[in-house]
Parts: structure tokens; C-alpha cells; sequence
């Protein structure tokens, strides 16, 4: 193995009582026992981004942001080779913090590979649809499988343990070597 893959996990809920954490912590054992990568834990809760208002662009700012907290989001992303989202659905959609933090960097995102691991009633099949549509337009090369955990507020055990996960270990690893042949591909 030449290099590991930087591969950097976004938390992608803020709110409080979130299962995201839960559903991270689920995950990042899984991408750490896989020697193609080294991981990273990016959770949106603690850049604490505001609220995307600028007159600038990012595209015209070319990674230099004058809000420090921009700034060091800016470099968590752009120091990765690939990403993987961990999002709930809201409203058949994707959460707010999320979609602010892509709309607060751009060049950062282009040609990365990216994968998804959802969670809701019904997996966040939407929310991962709908960026799916932003992969386009930042050029994302997204990974086939995609982590969809359903009911997962009854798939979470009293410690917060997911429980009958084979499914989802499966998809998430089938995941992490299509992360893996994206990048090598690409680079």
C-alpha cells in the first residue's frame, strides 16, 4: 500500500439528542479497520459554521475565508482525498447545517470521492437523493453503494448499539472499496 486514502467522516446533524453520533460511532471502527484509509471525524456541531450569508462567493474567495471557523472547515475538507456523509432526512430532504456547510466552500468539494450513510425512517433515501444532485454540480464521484439505515430509532439498542447490522456492515465496506477504486482511478 502506497498511501492511505485521508478519508474524513462528516457528521452531518447538529441538533441535540442526534443518533448521527451514534450512527458515526457505528461506523468509524468499520473505515479504521480497513488499512486504505486513515480517518477522520468531521462533526458539523462543533465547526459551528454560521449561517451562509456572504456577498462573496466561495468560488471567488479560492480557499481564503475571512470567518476562522470557515476557514478551518475549509481545511478539514480540502486536506481529504474522500468523504463519506453520515446525514439523517429531514422533510425528505437534507439537514440545514449540512447543506449550509457545502454551500460555504467550493473548491474544496470538486472530484472527491464521496459516499453516504443515511438514517431515518426510511434510511434518508431523499436526502441522499437530493445530494446526489449537488454531486453533479461539485463533481463528486459518489460511490454506488449507499449506507441507508432504516428505522433507526428502533434499530438502536438501550446503549445506542446498532443492532442487526450485517446488512449495513456489508454495504458500508462495499462502500469503502468503491471509495477506494474511485480515488486510485482518479489520481
Amino acid at each position: 500500500m502506497d498511501k492511505k486514502i485521508k478519508l474524513t467522516v462528516v457528521l452531518a446533524s447538529t441538533r441535540e439528542g442526534r443518533r448521527g453520533e451514534k450512527v458515526a460511532q457505528w461506523f468509524l471502527p468499520i473505515a479504521e479497520a480497513d488499512e486504505r484509509f486513515q480517518v477522520a471525524l468531521a462533526d458539523l456541531k462543533e465547526y459551528d459554521l454560521p449561517f451562509y450569508h456572504s456577498v462573496e462567493e466561495p468560488s471567488d474567495l479560492d480557499k481564503n475565508y475571512p470567518d476562522p471557523k470557515v476557514q478551518s472547515w475549509s481545511e478539514a475538507i480540502d486536506n481529504s482525498d474522500a468523504i463519506v456523509f453520515v446525514l439523517p432526512e429531514y422533510n425528505h430532504a437534507v439537514s440545514a447545517p449540512l447543506k449550509n456547510a457545502i454551500d460555504h466552500i467550493y473548491y474544496e468539494w470538486l472530484d472527491k470521492p464521496v459516499g453516504f450513510i443515511g438514517y431515518g425512517t426510511r434510511g434518508a433515501q431523499d436526502a441522499i437523493e437530493s445530494l446526489r444532485y449537488t454531486a453533479r454540480a461539485l463533481r463528486w464521484k459518489v460511490a454506488p453503494s449507499a449506507v441507508g439505515i432504516k428505522q433507526v430509532k428502533k434499530s438502536l439498542d438501550e446503549n445506542g448499539k446498532l443492532v442487526d447490522d450485517a446488512e449495513y456492515v456489508k454495504l458500508a465496506r462495499q462502500m469503502l472499496s468503491q471509495l477506494s477504486a474511485i480515488y486510485d482511478s482518479i489520481r
